[in-house]
């Protein structure tokens, strides 16, 4: 499979819905829409790519020409015949319509470039928000083979499980709460990073096609234009830094809420009463920065599709 062949194909897919819509609107039979190779429309609009037409349209089918029998140059091609405004309504639609899948777009890059290829750190982005910050925290407390000196003691390999379990219990959050709920807060995690990001992502995409007047080599498009030089950046400044309420929050608990369970242990630790206190305080804190993130997701709200 091609580099970055999912987000063409989403290119592709798009590109081939909006010019059958434009075909049957217009009434106009293929040889009249491109009198050069009218076959083309047709693998056009079933996104059927062959050798003649690797990347779905070419240049030619975009805007052209044909030489009729009077020696007379006809305009031909999809913006031509078919009321597109320009080239780049053609391939990547109107500014409405790309609005309309540009989150879609933001899901796909981000699991090319952090998931797939881990080019970003997608953990660090996805723990700025406080309750996979939380819950991804405590699945490594759960299901880390290091836990035990994240938890400041050293069980025997059979007490393990139990130590982390009654632990987490003691943080007020259990094993199958974990479970059920750490995909749903990757899920928002991501929503929550798309909404600050977007109103960048839209501008920058939108220049983007608007300089773009070609699907030749889009795969190599894609990877050299719009994600080293667009989504890779865009992420850059948007990254997490030391103001992020989730990685204060992941800090908190690796940090300060780890020991709870040497507390329950009875291991001998550095001032017991002091770590018990500062539970006590990261627990409330935690709380009070739970809240204002919610707040903060509120005042964003407007921004998720």
């Amino acid at each position: 499979m091609k580099e970055y062949e999912k987000i063409a194909g989403l290119f592709y897919e798009k590109a081939a819905e909006r010019v059958k819509q434009k075909v049957t609107e217009s009434g106009l039979k293929h040889t009249e829409i491109y009198p050069p190779d009218h076959k083309q429309i047709s693998r056009i609009i079933n996104n059927n790519r062959q050798k003649n037409n690797p990347y779905l349209i070419s240049n030619a089918v975009l805007k052209s020409f044909y030489i009729d029998e009077g020696g007379d140059h006809i305009p031909c091609g999809l913006v031509e015949k078919l009321d597109f405004e320009s080239v780049k309504e053609v391939l990547w639609g109107s500014d409405k319509e790309i609005e309309s899948y540009i989150h879609e777009l933001f899901n796909l890059l981000w699991e090319e470039v952090c998931v797939q290829e881990h080019q970003i750190d997608a953990e660090l982005y996805l723990s700025d928000y406080i309750p996979y910050a939380k819950y991804s925290t405590y699945w490594d407390l759960l299901f880390n083979n290091n836990t035990s000196g994240i938890l400041h003691v050293s069980p025997a390999d059979d007490e393990a499980k139990k130590v982390v379990l009654t632990a987490i219990s003691t943080f007020g959050i259990y094993e199958d709460t974990v479970i059920e709920l750490i995909d749903p807060a990757r899920k928002e995690a991501l929503l929550f990073l798309y909404s600050k990001c977007h109103e960048d992502f839209l501008s920058k995409f939108l220049e983007f096609a608007n300089n773009t007047d070609s699907y030749h080599s889009l795969n190599k498009t894609i990877k050299n234009v719009l994600v080293n030089g667009i989504f890779i950046p865009l992420l850059e400044k948007h990254k997490p830094d030391a103001s992020s309420l989730g990685l204060r929050v992941r800090n908190l608990i690796k940090e300060d809420l780890s020991y709870s369970a040497a507390l329950i242990f009875n291991t001998q630790i550095d001032n017991p009463k002091y770590r018990h206190q500062l539970i006590r305080a990261s627990s409330e804190y935690i709380c009070k920065l739970e809240k204002i993130q919610r707040q903060q997701v509120n005042f964003l709200s407007p921004c998720y599709p």
